[in-house]
């Protein structure tokens, strides 16, 4: 889902006008990119949405200081779409809280290494076929699966996060970050200082052509 249409979902549910389908559609968007997700934080409708939904039920009935009105038609229904979007969002892990203004990472996405450093063109995408890059700069975190670009003048550094790799690229890269022991190095230029590990935690760097079993160096 592009940018634009991501952000006409995000209005219509504010209105309360998505559908079951679109929002199921808005719902599989989010969990699969994570720069959907930011978006989607940035936008701010979403977590407004989440908010209001998930309150719909928060007010049990004997405080309310008045009897409830009768809800329009319109009304009702998009009450019914927000907490739709709600349970949806809930139960795909996707953690939105009013006082922040970064998502929660769900456990299954969380973070293997940060970028230590980054000089030039130096881009990251969400998955291994995702075509939105964003420039990625020291601090920015890696998660499982992100494909990193460099470009001909880029240099970047990714430290893991337990400190047992750290992987630097150069020369037109581009790496998928399979898992927390696994590497896939498309192209370009690699070194790697891994910890000493063990036989059976081996740190693994594959290529087209090779593969790499690294016991520490």
């Amino acid at each position: 889902m592009d940018e634009a249409t991501l952000s006409l979902f995000l209005m219509r549910l504010e209105e309360g006008t998505l559908s079951e389908e679109e929002i199921g559609e808005l719902a599989r968007a989010l969990k699969q990119s994570r720069e959907a997700r930011r978006v989607a934080v940035l936008h701010g409708m979403v977590t407004q949405a989440i908010g209001e939904g998930l309150a719909l039920d928060a007010v049990a009935p004997s405080r309310r200081s008045k009897p409830p009105l009768k809800a329009h038609p319109a009304s009702r229904f998009r009450a019914r779409s927000l907490a739709l979007a709600a349970s949806l969002l809930a139960a795909l892990g996707i953690g939105l809280w009013l006082s922040r203004t970064t998502l929660e990472t769900p456990a299954p996405y969380a973070a293997i290494a940060r970028v230590e450093s980054a000089q030039g063109a130096v881009s990251g995408f969400a998955d291994a076929t995702a075509t939105e890059p964003r420039p990625l700069r020291p601090g920015d975190d890696i998660l499982p699966g992100m494909r990193i670009e460099t470009g001909a003048d880029g240099v970047a550094t990714l430290a893991w996060l337990d400190n047992t790799v750290r992987l630097a690229l150069a020369g037109n890269a581009k790496l998928e970050t399979r898992n927390a022991k696994q590497a896939f190095l498309r192209q370009g230029q690699l070194s790697a200082a891994v910890a000493p590990r063990t036989t059976a935690d081996l740190f693994t760097i594959d290529t087209p052509n090779a593969s790499a079993e690294v016991l520490g160096t």
